[in-house]
């Protein structure tokens, strides 16, 4: 997909509990912008791959999300630093 049909939703963080969760760094003043069921664009550092929005709840500045294939600490460490996207409305 074109970058510019694109938008950043935020940053992975830290993941958060033992079950894949993890922190979702974002400034984006809607949260209603972040819902389950979105598809997301994780960018890594050979490329990226899109990922279904499992869950998603406010926390501290940003917001803990959980991922489809994302099931454990380990993999969701793994995410760390990442950067989420979705497409344009």
């Amino acid at each position: 997909m074109e970058p510019e049909r694109m938008v950043v939703v935020g940053a992975l963080g830290a993941a958060h509990g033992v079950r894949g969760a993890l922190r979702l760094m974002s400034d984006l003043e809607t949260p209603g912008i972040i819902a389950p069921g979105q598809e997301l664009w994780v960018e890594a550092p050979r490329g990226g791959r899109w990922m279904e929005l499992l869950s998603a709840s406010p926390y501290k500045k940003g917001f803990l999300v959980t991922l489809a294939g994302v099931t454990d600490r380990d993999q969701a460490a793994a995410h760390k630093h990442q950067i989420a996207k979705r497409v344009k409305l």
